[in-house]
């Protein structure tokens, strides 16, 4: 009855002319699940990947804004001790 699987390892031997057979159903069924699996997987990798970037984008902001900030301070003291 149920192709690529024997009657006796069927599990509804009574439903595989109706629906097909359970083994094949179920596999379909995991290969389906594996393959929603691999892409909920690479979504959440690709979430990841744009909070990494935009973390070291906003690193690299403040980085800057820092260095601005710290070659002003120095301008400020070199101007400082000029006017000495």
């Amino acid at each position: 009855m149920c192709p690529n699987v024997s009657d006796r390892e069927c599990y509804y031997p009574d439903r595989c002319q109706q629906d097909g057979c359970y083994f094949q159903n179920r596999q379909e069924q995991e290969l389906v699940r594996q393959a929603q699996e691999k892409l909920e997987i690479a979504e959440r990798q690709r979430e990841e990947a744009e909070v990494q970037k935009r973390m070291a984008f906003k690193r690299k902001l403040e980085q800057e804004a820092l260095a601005e900030e710290r070659r002003k301070f120095n301008e400020w003291i070199e101007e400082r001790r000029i006017d000495k």
